[in-house]
This record gives C-alpha cells, structure tokens and sequence, in this order.
C-alpha cells in the first residue's frame, strides 16, 4: 500500500509530506531571518559566515 500510494499521490506519503512542508507564515519568517541576517553579516564582513547562512537558508527553503 505504501509503494502504491507513493507511486499514485494518494495515501499516507503525500500527507506526510504537506505536514512537513513549511507554511507560508514560517517561509516568510525564515526570510525575515534570512534579510536581517544577511544585513547584519554584510555589516560585520564575515564573508565564511555569509555564505554558509546563505546555503543554509537555501536548503531550508527548497522544495525537495
């Protein structure tokens, strides 16, 4: 059943799936932290520290 449902877009993966998503309310937030963060790192020029927050947010925020 669980293949099945994997394979079709019905059942207990899909489901599981949305709930794990993030809302729009907490991708927003996550920007908001993303703009701030950027500007106080841009700020201090921690460059290392830019980049790895960057990849960061930029794995939290994709859609896989």
């Amino acid at each position: 059943m669980l293949a099945l449902s994997f394979f079709v877009g019905v059942g207990p993966v899909p489901r599981v799936a949305a709930q794990l998503a993030p809302t729009d309310a907490e991708l927003a937030e996550a920007k908001e932290h993303y703009r701030t963060g950027t500007e106080h790192l841009k700020a201090s020029e921690h460059a290392a520290a830019l980049e790895s927050f960057e990849r960061s947010f930029a794995l939290y925020a994709s859609p896989n």
